[in-house]
């Protein structure tokens, strides 16, 4: 009977490694869909240049952005906020393959397979194949459903902590000094890592001095190993903290410096304890249900028993239980404490609490199979078989999922431009090794491609300087995007003509796609009056991965007088609220747009705390809350000496309000020329989506206008609440379609959605576009739908919207190839 469990659950055992690799691999698949675009190119992301500049000039440090925050101390050669291990494997890397942000981002992946496969070579064979299983699963879909994969060192960190469990307990059960070396050396340069992984430090010295006392108890310690152990323990340790002052020459006082400022910022905060360590438990762990929640919780809190119960037994059961239970319990409960007192938020931050909590529950499985099994021979076995065969079962599902149908990860990915495609088309621009100010998400390839400083440390830097090294030193171009475009930020191309006035900086190309917005690109010049003509325009369209690189002529454009327009833009906590101070209105069709703003300058000076500028916008009233993108409407700033500005505007139909924000006596709009954006369309023929007559509203939904080309709907306040559906559309299985439904938003906030045969979104209701591409898999008819897309569930206004005619075509599914062959080859 106890062979057949042991051949059954070795027989489990291997299935389930199959299974997961199956769905690692799934998982790989989807990653290297999407990396190159999603997620979008964040802040943090700038990092990279760190990896770029060692790979390609010998140098560490952060040439794009050379102040540390906080201290005002140089960081161009040398980096002290993170250790240099993460960037000196990417620079390997960068090294070996040439630079890739995708390849950057991969290491996050790579290092939770590699933590995947140390579980495996870790618990012991027959129950810990099921333990290693259930952590390998829980950890790829964590990461495939709630971590955020940028460059950033916190994934090492979780990688160095999971080599100290492995190496703490090898320590616990041999007893020997290096292993212990090599445990205080992990932890050391896990904490060194992040500072926020500190208490990897104390876990270390936790385990050491419990290890210690358990081999002092059960008649095995003494004083001379335990002074050897101790040794080899703080040399492992000094040796990290070595490596760490090493990567930035020792400068110790600028690191305390730093560290001083930054706790000031994330550590000493008026927060409550108590909501800090909930808002942080609820980052790392709210994307898996309640239910599972709860589960979770309760599996740790049983390894945290069973870690307690290995240290005080006195029998051989805790002996060889505790290498497993306690580094990891010491580990996860420390960390997740010392959270509670970082009052500072990021996706980052709770890899580590996710992958000690996940090694902690696969410990506490383990350590249940193995006492079942002390206690009953055959119980262990009998209760790690059903838990083999659970992880199969789950990775087989969660593989048919993720092959099922593309992620919601890869589909935003379809609809944003690739980062390298939006960096190559704003560098491409520049000549090489131009001089630059701008975000640090363009200047990762700096000293190479461009010579990119952030501007806010170049304005830090001109403050210390004199006229004469101010001219000198004028950067050649400046990069505007929507983050430093936004309300209430003062490092501008203004600023910069105010602080070298023997220049001006003038606009001489745009550069738009999705989710990025417009970057403007600003050339240096003599100062003077601005010179005429458009500037150069590149507009990315999505639903064909397509860029416009030109203008139609203008077209006729009546603009009249509106009603004052509201801008309420959210950064963190800084709310700016602005009003314009006049503003005019169009209708125009769906396309996109270059508008030159002629301005008519007033008598007096602008604020110069409130630079001037113009926005454009689709409603009189608008309330955002942005991130590191900035916000989604276009707007821009201008100086004394400018006459007109331009911007760049996807318009989906309707109304349009250019609002200017300028206080200054007889300021105005004098005239607005719009250009659209010259796309080159496909040779499809498109047929029309069945009539708006045919269409239906949702129960509670009302059709207040109808006509033959529109309707308008008053749609109800519910927060992603079907509103106005198609009948059903027929179409081929297995082919592409574009769809093209204009939809003008006046209250509210709509999108359009299709649904499979089968009800399933096959494009979900996220934004509007003024163009859809989709595959229609295994349906034969869809439906398209416009729906609520609120952010909140409560507290929503009603929409209210208008829908015209759309239309629709599809692909040939027969490849170009094959139908000219079959009607062209001589072989019959």
């Amino acid at each position: 009977m106890r062979r057949g469990l042991e051949i059954s659950l070795a027989i489990a055992g291997a299935a389930a490694c199959l299974a997961v690799a199956g769905y690692a691999l799934a998982v790989i698949h989807d990653f290297f869909h999407y990396a190159d675009a999603y997620p979008y190119v964040a802040i943090d992301d700038g990092l990279a240049n760190l990896s770029y500049a060692v790979a390609t000039h010998g140098r560490y440090g952060l040439l794009t952005s050379p102040i540390q925050g906080f201290s005002n101390h140089c960081r161009h050669d040398g980096f002290f906020n993170y250790g240099p291990w993460y960037f000196f494997l990417g620079a390997g890397l960068t090294w070996l393959f040439g630079y890739s942000l995708t390849l950057l981002r991969a290491i996050h992946l790579f290092v939770l397979l590699i933590a995947a496969v140390l579980a495996y070579r870790w618990f012991p064979a027959r129950e810990g194949k099921a333990a290693a299983g259930l952590f390998a699963l829980a950890l790829l879909y964590c990461f495939d459903n709630a971590q955020w994969p940028m460059v950033r060192p916190d994934a090492v960190v979780s990688l160095f902590a999971v080599l100290f469990l492995v190496f703490a307990g090898l320590a616990l059960q041999r007893q020997r000094g290096r292993w212990w070396f090599l445990a205080g050396l992990c932890a050391s340069c896990g904490a060194f890592t992040h500072l926020i992984a500190w208490t990897l430090v104390p876990a270390c010295l936790l385990v050491f001095l419990i290890g210690q006392w358990m081999a002092w108890r059960q008649g095995a310690g003494g004083w001379r190993p335990a002074a050897r152990d101790l040794l080899a323990l703080a040399a492992g340790g000094l040796l990290g903290a070595l490596m760490f002052l090493a990567s930035f020459h020792f400068r110790l006082a600028d690191l305390l410096a730093f560290l001083k400022g930054y706790k000031s910022f994330a550590v000493d905060v008026p927060a409550p304890y108590s909501s800090v360590l909930r808002a942080h438990l609820g980052l790392a762990f709210n994307y898996l249900g309640k239910t599972y929640r709860v589960l979770l919780a309760s599996v740790l809190l049983v390894g945290l028993c069973l870690a307690v119960v290995s240290v005080i037994s006195r029998g051989k059961i805790g002996a060889g239980v505790s290498a497993y239970l306690l580094p990891p319990a010491l580990v996860a409960f420390l960390y997740a404490v010392s959270l509670g007192t970082y009052a500072n938020y990021h996706s980052g931050y709770v890899i580590l609490l996710q992958v000690s909590c996940f090694w902690l529950a696969a410990a506490a499985a383990y350590g249940l199979f193995r006492l079942l099994r002390e206690w009953r021979p055959r119980a262990g076995l009998a209760v790690a078989l059903p838990a083999a065969l659970l992880v199969a079962v789950l990775a087989c599902q969660l593989t048919a999922g993720k092959l099922k149908k593309v992620s919601a990860r890869s589909q935003l990915a379809k609809d944003w431009v690739s980062i390298r495609d939006y960096t190559d088309e704003v560098i491409g621009i520049l000549p090489e090794r131009a001089t630059v100010w701008g975000p640090v998400v363009w200047g990762i390839e700096t000293p190479g491609r461009v010579q990119l400083v952030q501007p806010s440390e170049g304005f830090f830097a001109f403050h210390a300087m004199s006229q004469e090294d101010r001219d000198a030193l004028a950067p050649d171009f400046f990069l505007m995007n929507n983050y430093l475009n936004q309300p209430g930020r003062q490092d501008t191309p203004i600023d910069l003509v105010r602080a070298v006035p023997r220049y001006r900086y003038e606009v001489v190309a745009l550069v738009a796609g999705e989710p990025y917005g417009v970057t403007r690109i600003y050339r240096r010049k003599p100062a003077g009056p601005p010179a005429d003509g458009l500037p150069l325009v590149s507009v990315y369209r999505p639903a064909t991965r397509q860029w416009a690189r030109g203008t139609m002529p203008a077209i006729d454009v009546c603009f009249e007088e509106a009603p004052p327009v509201q801008l309420n833009v959210r950064f963190g906590a800084r709310l700016f609220a602005l009003r314009s101070d006049r503003a005019v209105k169009a209708v125009l069709p769906p396309g996109d747009y270059l508008l030159r703003v002629g301005l008519i300058r007033g008598k007096t000076a602008a604020d110069l705390e409130a630079q001037p500028l113009v926005a454009v916008t689709t409603e009189t009233t608008v309330t955002e809350i942005v991130s590191d993108l900035g916000p989604k409407f276009d707007c821009v700033r201008y100086g004394d000496d400018d006459r007109a500005v331009f911007l760049l505007h996807r318009h989906l139909g309707g109304p349009v309000y250019l609002s200017q924000f300028d206080g200054a006596e007889g300021a105005g709009i004098a005239e607005v020329a719009v250009f659209p954006i010259a796309f080159l369309e496909p040779n499809t023929d498109f047929q029309d989506l069945p009539d708006l007559v045919q269409w239906q509203p949702s129960p509670g939904v009302r059709v207040v206008e109808r006509s033959e080309s529109e309707v308008v709907i008053e749609g109800d306040a519910s927060q992603y609440g079907y509103q106005f559906a198609s009948p059903p559309v027929r179409v081929q299985r297995g082919t592409r379609v574009q769809l093209r439904l204009p939809v003008a938003v006046e209250r509210g906030k709509v999108a359009v959605g299709v649904l499979s045969q089968q009800g399933e979104w096959i494009v979900a209701p996220t934004d509007l576009r003024t163009e859809y591409v989709f595959h229609t898999g295994a349906s034969e008819q869809v439906t398209v739908v416009v729906a609520n897309c609120n952010d909140r569930p409560e507290g929503n206004p009603p929409s209210r919207f208008r829908v015209g005619r759309g239309s629709y075509a599809q692909q040939e599914k027969r490849l170009y190839t094959d139908l000219l062959m079959e009607k062209g080859c001589l072989q019959k």
